[in-house]
């Protein structure tokens, strides 16, 4: 699978590869959540699905966007990572103060959040951690190669 769309990708010139970073991105991360949505809905646990919910949205989609707008870019990977992480982080940082206001306003840890009905700490949790993990991976960016060149004309994960 890898391949063919590696393959894919090295068909379309660079500018259309530009062109597609964001909405590829976003067709990734939508993909991710139906994706996870139909695993986590054969759990027969119903009550486990408000936090596979959060986990999915909140976690798993913006990674994947991340890697799939990344995948697209042509060149400038690093830089695209970082901009890509920062929109989703940007989204996340938001959530947070907004429910970090809710909670000094005299909200309950335990209410349900907002759409998905997981805890507001699990919810809270859930976007720390992705911003936790956006820095590790940004901060420790070995992997992922600056420029590309004529043998790797596109990133490998």
């Amino acid at each position: 699978m890898q391949r063919w769309i590696d393959k894919f990708i090295l068909r379309l010139p660079a500018w259309l590869r530009w062109l597609l970073v964001i909405p590829i991105a976003f067709v990734a991360d939508l993909a991710a959540q139906s994706i996870y949505q139909v695993i986590f809905r054969v759990v027969p646990f119903t009550a486990l699905h408000p936090y596979t919910d959060e986990l999915i949205w909140r976690f798993f989609a913006p990674c994947i966007f991340v890697v799939a707008g990344v995948k697209m870019a042509p060149r400038y990977w690093f830089a695209v990572a970082c901009f890509l992480t920062g929109f989703k982080a940007l989204i996340a940082g938001i959530n947070i103060y907004t429910l970090s206001l809710y909670l000094v306003r005299g909200g309950s840890l335990k209410a349900p959040a907002y759409i998905t009905e997981a805890p507001v700490w699990w919810s809270l949790f859930v976007q720390l951690l992705f911003l936790a993990l956006s820095v590790f991976i940004i901060a420790k960016d070995q992997n992922i190669r600056k420029v590309s060149n004529d043998n790797s004309p596109i990133i490998d994960f």
